[in-house]
């Protein structure tokens, strides 16, 4: 019963990525977030020294000023 179950399963969710692989339609490109368009525009390492700045050192920077 329990491998019923699973083969079940396995059919349900297999069954998209199998029809994906043989139809004759070209797959469609996917859209892509705006930190990965900035990754790619920037470059990941530029990307990432951006995140730093902004939600560490400006937060930090704000309060002495404030203070």
């Amino acid at each position: 019963m329990k491998l019923f179950i699973v083969l079940i399963l396995a059919i349900i969710f297999m069954g998209p990525t199998l029809a994906k692989t043989f139809s004759k339609q070209p797959e469609t490109q996917k859209k892509r977030g705006l930190f990965y368009r900035l990754g790619r525009r920037l470059g990941f390492g530029k990307l990432a020294l951006l995140v730093v700045l902004l939600f560490a050192v400006v937060p930090t920077a704000l309060w002495f000023v404030v203070r």
